[in-house]
């Protein structure tokens, strides 16, 4: 027959008024098996009630290739004075006295340098990208340049002046045949370092600036010199100890004794030793400034902080202070060059949850990379205000070797996450997050490669609906869809069947009744007891 519902919101043949019966859903949208038969009614404006989120599932991947950054700082630029078994490239030297830069400019096979000792002898010099001879007029390092002009000017040439490194690497010319030195270059920045050496030896000695080479770590630590070239002020005998905070933990405090063959890479091997580094890269010299660059592990949990290295005369406390080298590398604000800061690997994913009156919060689930503990992440539970989380909110959860899930916790003991809402009347909210089952791979995972991100599959709180729409089914099921997007079993038709549909008495309407010959009805759900359908919207 042709149903409709009436204005009460039965179910209802409308040619006489006759009701439709059937079993009325509960709350949940469950028929019990003992539900009574009664008449089919769906109000007008049904209201669904808000349902609090009580579960959430997880799925998707913990990235396993994701690396957290560590702490990466650089001090300034370090030099050391220039010897004459060092043999470094003039270009690049740090001159100072007159000129009081680094030189720069040199050009192979076009810069020259002319000595002249005023004497009617003079030579003229040029600068070659490498130079293994002596006596060929060409030079590459100031070690080179020395052998020439000895070579030239020396015993074994016109005997007229002498050239020889001083230990604070500049070059002194002398001359018992009373030269009157004059040193003239193409390139100006070399002229003006060689400049305070010309004149007449015969009043004495005359020297070039003070040459120094981009640091390295065979470089001795009594001869680094700062970025203006002034000695860090290191003897043999001094003590450099080495603080701070890994982690915000102090280190224990880290003594080196300076040694005359002590050297800058012995340096940054104590302070990767202090602060107890295990990445490959540790501390490093860099190579285009003699910078030191001391890159911490990774994670917050190892972030480097108020690096405090000090040297003074004195093993122990209250020594003269090495102020130079304090300068450089103490605790005072910008002398470490902060060019990364220590990061954990996170990810996170959001999901809309509810509590009892139908309020929406948003629940924010973010996962630390453990830089301590392999196949491990730790979890934390974020609400806004004005909710607060009171009970839950964080763990760890753990994967096999194969990125399959092997565990997840709550780190306080609880077995759910609980947050007070904030919101007046509405109950605390007790989630259960679901991670998935033990070894499986349903739910979260960790493997490599951000194929798969972490997402919260889902959850199961809504706010208030209205019902907007019903459908039957074939089986009888009424199905109602609600403005809050959830769709619910509010009831079923019922079927009656007899033993002898024959005995059945007719009556008007197209309407039948039972008789003693028809036999007790049987009522069932069609397709289930009864062997028909029920067609929606068809007659």
């Amino acid at each position: 027959g042709s149903f409709q519902f009436d204005g009460n919101g039965y179910l209802i043949n409308p040619a006489n008024g006759l009701k439709v019966q059937g079993r009325m859903a509960n709350e949940d949208g469950k028929i019990a098996a003992s539900a009574p038969i009664t008449d089919i009614v769906l109000p007008l404006g049904q209201k669904m009630k808000a349902k609090a989120t009580s579960k959430v599932e997880l799925a998707g991947n913990l990235d396993a290739s994701l690396e957290p950054k560590g702490t990466v700082l650089k001090t300034e630029s370090l030099y050391a004075v220039e010897q004459y078994t060092d043999g470094s490239d003039i270009e690049g030297l740090l001159a100072v006295g007159t000129a009081n830069e680094t030189i720069t400019g040199m050009i192979p096979n076009s810069t020259t340098i002319t000595i002249d000792d005023g004497l009617g002898n003079a030579r003229t010099y040029t600068y070659v990208d490498d130079d293994t001879t002596v006596g060929n007029g060409s030079f590459h390092s100031l070690a080179d340049l020395i052998d020439e002009i000895n070579n030239d000017f020396g015993p074994a040439g016109s005997n007229t002046l002498i050239a020889a490194f001083r230990t604070d690497g500049a070059i002194q010319f002398s001359s018992g045949a009373g030269a009157n030195l004059n040193i003239t270059s193409s390139n100006p920045i070399l002229e003006d370092a060689f400049q305070s050496a010309s004149g007449d030896l015969s009043a004495g000695p005359r020297a070039t600036d003070q040459f120094s080479h981009v640091a390295t770590q065979n470089d001795l630590l009594v001869n680094l010199r700062d970025a203006q070239g002034n000695s860090l002020g290191l003897v043999a005998g001094d003590e450099i100890t080495i603080d701070g905070l890994v982690g915000g933990n102090p280190i224990t405090t880290y003594a080196l004794s300076v040694q005359a063959t002590t050297t800058y890479g012995d340096y940054a091997n104590a302070i990767e030793t202090a602060l107890s580094l295990t990445n490959p890269e540790g501390v490093q010299i860099d190579a285009n400034d003699g910078s030191l660059i001391i890159n911490g592990d990774g994670g917050t949990a190892y972030e480097l902080s108020a690096l405090n290295i000090v040297a003074d005369d004195t093993p122990g406390a209250g020594g003269v202070a090495r102020t130079v080298f304090n300068g450089i590398f103490d605790s005072s604000p910008n002398n470490y060059d902060e060019i990364q800061k220590a990061e954990d690997v996170e990810q996170s994913a959001s999901v809309t949850v509810y509590d009892s009156l139908g309020n929406q919060h948003n629940l924010t689930l973010v996962f630390t990379k453990d830089v301590k503990a392999p196949n491990r992440w730790a979890w934390r539970a974020v609400v806004p205000e004005p909710a607060v989380i009171t009970g839950g909110g964080s763990g760890v959860v753990e994967f096999n070797n194969d990125g399959s899930l092997k565990k997840f916790i709550y780190g306080d003991g609880a077995s759910t996450l609980q947050f007070n809402p904030g919101s007046g009347g509405a109950d605390l909210v007790s989630i259960d997050l679901n991670a998935g089952e033990i070894g499986s791979f349903a739910g979260l995972t960790q493997m490599s490669g951000a194929g798969a991100s972490l997402i919260i599959r889902d959850q199961d709180g809504y706010g208030m609906g209205e019902l907007e729409r019903i459908s039957i089914g074939e089986d009888g099921s009424i199905t109602g869809s609600f403005s809050n997007g959830v769709v619910k079993l509010l009831g079923q038709v019922m079927l009656a069947t007899f033993n002898n549909p024959g005995g059945l008495l007719r009556t008007k309407d197209n309407l039948f009744i039972t008789s003693a010959n028809s036999g007790t009805p049987v009522i069932a759900a069609a397709g289930n007891g009864v062997r028909a359908t029920i067609h929606s919207g068809a007659l």
